[in-house]
């Protein structure tokens, strides 16, 4: 999650049991963007209220989701997510991860949100396109000033024993 000034975003991955019992036993099902006006009082007396994220698709053949990472800077934030619609694992890729931005006081505005696709932002998030691709759902971004780089660290496509690490120059 990142904070504003409006106080504390944050997004939950809603779940389901597919299979009792089973390890994996669970399903996607939606997702949320949460949000608490009141982050500087005691977590049991945060006001939060929870607004279901329009830019999700979950279907049999993959879904494309959002708030798999997600990263101010300056004044943008950046929502990291991924993509594993049918195109995606039909050529190999399992799950590519995409990027969304939007200004840091409209998180909540999701009109203002925009979707890199090839290169370019635009409004229609279902023509998002991944940066890389391989990557499991759960990954980090974060600017590292030694590196003066941008840098994801994650898993290779889910259950891999391999830590893997990208720098780029931009968050994008």
């Amino acid at each position: 999650g990142t904070r504003t000034e409006d106080g504390l975003y944050f997004f939950l991955h809603q779940m389901e049991t597919a299979s009792p019992g089973k390890v994996f036993g669970f399903r996607f099902v939606d997702n949320w963007l949460a949000h608490v006006d009141n982050p500087d009082a005691s977590t049991f007396q945060w006001h939060i209220t929870q607004t279901k994220v329009p830019f999700t698709q979950v279907s049999t053949n993959g879904h494309l989701v959002f708030g798999g990472a997600v990263m101010r800077d300056g004044d943008w934030v950046y929502v990291f997510g991924t993509d594993s619609r049918g195109g995606m694992k039909k050529h190999g890729f399992g799950r590519g991860m995409v990027v969304a931005r939007v200004a840091a006081d409209r998180i909540a505005h999701f009109k203002r949100w925009r979707f890199l696709s090839n290169g370019q932002w635009q409004t229609d998030f279902t023509k998002v396109t991944p940066v890389f691709n391989r990557v499991a759902p759960e990954f980090s971004i974060c600017y590292q000033p030694a590196l003066k780089k941008y840098v994801a660290i994650y898993t290779e496509g889910g259950l891999s024993p391999n830590i893997l690490l990208r720098t780029a120059p931009a968050p994008e």
